[in-house]
């Protein structure tokens, strides 16, 4: 479980990221954090492997402060995939996937078992493994992204943005095998968008950000039929109307 305690994130002593945000991640959700550039969905999210740190309040990760938390041991123990995938260009797939378990001293047997099993989970064929990542589809090398991310087993995934530099229909195949991913493995994903329909489509549970404050969180029902703000009643309006647009077409 992760909690944010009255965080806030300020810049330059005035410009605020974040402002007095709480909320709880439980235990095996998919939580998405949706907001537009400069909400503060990023900053959030990075807060929990300490990539950015609080100016105020406090993150609990199963129950313990974090920042009595050594952040390289953290880190290597929560999987993170970024827009971009962010491969190492002079590493193939194999030594990408497993670099955290490297850094933990796995055998060499254990590391090919594993990085056969992840080629396997995330449906590229094993003679990937020696290709670089140029040598890759934008698809394939956000799939060995989710397969780095998922090398140690970790039981949380923090998730910013991953399909959004993907044309649509790639887009879409990974969220529906993403969906499949975390029904069998069943781990705690806090997942970054601006996309609302992403955001509804991968979502147990949706945050709206708006200029670094938490203005509502709730399942996709939730935000649609008892939204707490005018931002949420607003945003979940449109939306609902594009999409009964759209059904005139399907």
């Amino acid at each position: 479980m992760i909690v944010f305690d009255s965080v806030s994130k300020t810049y330059d002593g005035v410009s605020k990221a974040l402002d007095n945000f709480s909320l709880e991640v439980i235990e095996g959700e998919i939580l998405v954090l949706l907001g537009s550039s400069g909400s503060g969905k990023s900053t959030a999210l990075r807060m929990i492997n300490r990539l950015v740190e609080p100016t105020a309040g406090k993150i609990l990760f199963e129950g313990k402060d974090l920042n009595n938390k050594d952040p390289i041991v953290l880190r290597r123990s929560i999987g993170y995939v970024v827009q971009g995938v962010g491969l190492l260009p002079h590493m193939t797939v194999e030594e990408n996937i497993t670099i955290v378990p490297r850094l933990l001293n796995w055998s060499r047997e254990k590391l090919e078992i594993r990085c056969k099993e992840l080629l396997e989970l995330v449906r590229l064929p094993s003679s990937s493994k020696k290709k670089f990542p140029d040598e890759l589809s934008g698809g394939q090398q956000q799939r060995v992204g989710v397969a780095r991310a998922l090398a140690a087993d970790p039981s949380y995934l923090l998730m910013d943005e991953p399909f959004g530099a993907l044309d649509a229909i790639t887009r879409d195949i990974l969220q529906r095998e993403f969906l499949e991913l975390k029904q069998r493995l069943g781990k705690t994903v806090v997942f970054v968008t601006h996309d609302i329909v992403e955001a509804l489509v991968l979502s147990d549970r949706i945050a709206v950000l708006h200029d670094g404050r938490l203005e509502q969180i709730g399942t996709k029902n939730d935000l649609f039929e008892n939204p707490k703000t005018d931002f949420v009643k607003s945003l979940f309006a449109k939306t609902a109307k594009q999409l009964s647009i759209f059904k005139d077409y399907l």
